[in-house]
């Protein structure tokens, strides 16, 4: 029982991050936010094959074009979409892509999603992070909560200083230090 209450959990919180999403961009100044289209694949494997943006992932993906092109079929595939209730984002600063943030719930607890992003050089330290995480989460807050999301958690490496004040900035509080895969990362989390 508690499983199929999962699926219908997951499917809902698909369905109201999608129709919001598709509907209008969230916009703030110079900066919005829009859900991707297939067609936006090439833009984020572009972006992540870019040294300056890799350096700050871990585990398989890290360094490793091959991994991530993998994971973005797996992501693409409508029912892993469904099922793990992924959605990835693009940042637009002045109608140009700039980098992507992901939403999704893995599964393994119903009152946690995950958040995580990924900003093009360029643009680091103009506020565009801090910017789009504020509002995806201000868009997004309502339809979570309603499916029973408390929490939205990100996890990222010690070593990348910017990530961690765009978290901070979002109000998201560091709650574990540890080390995962190939590198110590600290989980921060933000209550909705």
């Amino acid at each position: 029982m508690k499983n199929i209450k999962n699926l219908i959990k997951q499917y809902l919180f698909s369905l109201c991050l999608l129709f919001n999403s598709a509907a209008s961009k969230v916009c703030h100044k110079d900066i919005s936010i829009k859900i991707t289209i297939q067609a936006d694949k090439s833009e984020y494997l572009q972006m992540h094959s870019n040294p300056l943006v890799s350096e700050n992932h871990y585990g398989e993906y890290r360094n490793n074009a091959t991994q991530m092109k993998h994971g973005i079929a797996y992501w693409n595939n409508k029912q892993n979409m469904l099922l793990n209730c992924y959605k990835l984002y693009k940042i637009l600063y002045k109608n140009k892509t700039v980098g992507f943030i992901e939403l999704y719930n893995d599964n393994t607890d119903e009152e946690v999603s995950y958040i995580a992003y990924s900003i093009d050089p360029i643009y680091w330290k103009k506020g565009i992070g801090t910017i789009a995480v504020k509002k995806i989460i201000e868009h997004c807050r309502s339809e979570l909560k309603k499916i029973g999301v408390r929490y939205i958690q990100a996890t990222v490496r010690i070593t990348n200083k910017g990530s961690i004040r765009v978290l901070e900035k979002n109000n998201f509080k560091i709650i574990e230090e540890k080390f995962f895969v190939d590198c110590p990362i600290k989980v921060l989390k933000l209550t909705l």
